[in-house]
């Protein structure tokens, strides 16, 4: 059977045949692969705990640490702001590499690496009492972490078209929860706060170290999906096996076999003499009579030039989009606790790192109608880029809340109602753009070029994200200092002014059928 050289423009042959479209051949699209998507769910919840467990509790960290004076607010704040910067410094250097990494040894023993040290990172944060110990184990937490890009090129690799608004829906879906659950045991799991937890007796160990039970249970979710990306995920890495488009029959299935072992009989160099003269006369363009009276053969499409990927004008536009929403979404995530603690003369709300739990907790739930409903229904009628678009829209008005909300500080419920509405927007906004991204940086990677293309897109994100907290709190600390009325609105408006630049850019964004490098489904 003559080898093909079709390359990422080959129709992919799936079980159960297709059907014939005028002079196309339709193929159908394989089952969705629940059992998969529901383990890198899990794996993606347990990175967002991670992520987000310390929101609510940065502040009181550094002033657990006695590194500057308590009572400095803007102190307090600019050095939250680099110890929350640490974890991304890291991923800097790290996501460059793991996704070149992972395209030569596979998905499964990087996302093992990430996981392994997630574990260790949690645990011993949880014991420091020093601020600049506490940097340095965030810091190789990043350097090791290569959870997110292998989530990302493992949902590229297992979903297709038919199935990925769904699939990538679920999967942020994991990541929601995960927003919801991290702060909740960050600003909750605490001895003697509102759960009522006595820290008694064997527990006395919680209360000498009061970040170790939120630290503890981060740990164990990480040791969860440590044990999922060992024993549950399959190797997903596409092989890049060339398969043929044939006409659906009886032998459809037999012959894709065929043809793929002959391809690997030629790439080994082994074989019968008359199976090298098939192969060498497909290299000339012919095939044998016997096949071609069958009418078993239909096309074979010449290997297109590889695509070097900053070349590519859409790779280009998704990663300035991806980099421009992580800019502004760790920008406020970083400016909105501290915001919350401030002191209501400074601007702030004076809110318990038990209340900022709270608010970002139950702010999450937004998540869920919006990634199992509305983000699937837009991609059906409107696409991704539209999604996107809409995402970033909703941000740039939802970032001018914060400060309004200080007007109100004195009117409780009031005040807690228009909080909890703002975060819902925020989670909603959040679901939208990066869903849609994400997919679309999956749907242009060329072939053989995910791997390498997602941990760029981290890597990039990872800078921003390294630049974003550091900046978040010196913006805060700069505002503080101006002494001028209002004050508060300074870093809101500033990220409202660059999420309407991110939406500028995302309109030269395009739907997955007008992307032309698309990785093999």
């Amino acid at each position: 059977f003559p080898a093909n050289t079709c390359g990422a423009d080959c129709t992919k042959l799936w079980a159960g045949g297709g059907e014939k479209e005028g002079d196309k051949q339709v193929v159908a699209m394989g089952e969705f692969p629940t059992k998969n998507v529901a383990a890198i769910t899990v794996v993606q919840l347990g990175q967002s705990v991670q992520l987000m467990v310390l929101f609510p509790i940065l502040v009181f960290m550094v002033k657990s640490y006695r590194v500057v004076d308590p009572d400095d607010a803007a102190a307090v704040s600019s050095y939250a702001g680099f110890l929350a910067s640490a974890f991304p410094m890291g991923m800097v250097v790290g996501s460059f590499v793991w996704g070149k990494v992972s395209d030569r040894v596979g998905r499964k023993p990087v996302l093992a690496i990430g996981c392994t040290a997630a574990v260790g990172a949690s645990l011993a944060l949880g014991f420091v009492n020093n601020y600049y110990l506490a940097v340095a184990i965030r810091l190789t937490s990043g350097l090791l972490n290569s959870i997110t890009i292998m989530l990302k090129c493992i949902a590229g690799e297992i979903l297709d078209k038919s199935n990925s608004a769904l699939g990538m829906s679920i999967l942020t879906l994991g990541w929601n929860v995960g927003t919801v659950l991290g702060p909740f045991i960050g600003g909750v799991l605490q001895c003697d706060g509102i759960l009522g937890i006595s820290c008694q007796g064997a527990l006395s160990i919680f209360e000498r170290k009061p970040f170790l039970m939120a630290m503890g249970w981060t740990a164990f979710l990480s040791f969860i999906s440590l044990l999922i990306s060992v024993f549950v995920l399959p190797e997903t890495m596409n092989k890049h096996r060339h398969v043929y488009e044939v006409i659906p029959g009886d032998a459809e299935t037999e012959l894709a076999e065929m043809a793929n072992g002959a391809n690997d009989l030629e790439g080994k160099g082994q074989g019968t003499g008359g199976e090298n003269a098939q192969h060498r006369t497909a290299s000339n363009g012919t095939h044998s009579p016997d096949e071609e009276s069958a009418g078993l053969i239909k096309e074979e499409k010449p290997e297109k030039k590889e695509v070097r990927l900053l070349e590519h004008q859409q790779v280009l536009i998704v990663l300035a989009t991806y980099v421009g929403v992580a800019l502004v979404f760790i920008l406020y995530d970083e400016v909105f606790p501290i915001f919350c603690a401030a002191p209501i003369e400074k601007g702030g709300l004076n809110f318990s790192s038990q209340d900022i739990g709270v608010l970002i907790g139950l702010g999450g739930l937004a998540c869920f109608p919006f990634s199992m409903v509305v983000y699937p229904y837009v991609v059906k009628r409107k696409g991704e880029a539209w999604a996107a678009q809409v995402g970033f829209f909703m941000s740039s008005l939802m970032f001018l809340g914060p400060p309004v909300s200080s007007l109100m500080a004195d009117q409780e419920k009031f005040l807690w109602a228009f909080l909890l509405l703002l975060s819902f927007f925020r989670n909603a906004a959040a679901s939208m753009s990066f869903t849609a991204i994400i997919t679309i940086m999956n749907q242009v990677a060329p072939e053989g070029k995910l791997g390498e293309l997602n941990g760029i897109g981290q890597g990039l994100g990872s800078i921003v994200r390294t630049v974003g907290p550091a900046s978040g709190g010196l913006l805060w600390a700069a505002s503080m200092k101006m002494h001028v009325a209002y004050h508060q609105f300074f870093a809101f408006s500033l990220m409202s002014m660059i999420s309407a630049g991110v939406y500028y850019v995302s309109t030269y964004l395009k739907n997955s059928e007008e992307n032309v490098h698309v990785h093999g489904k």
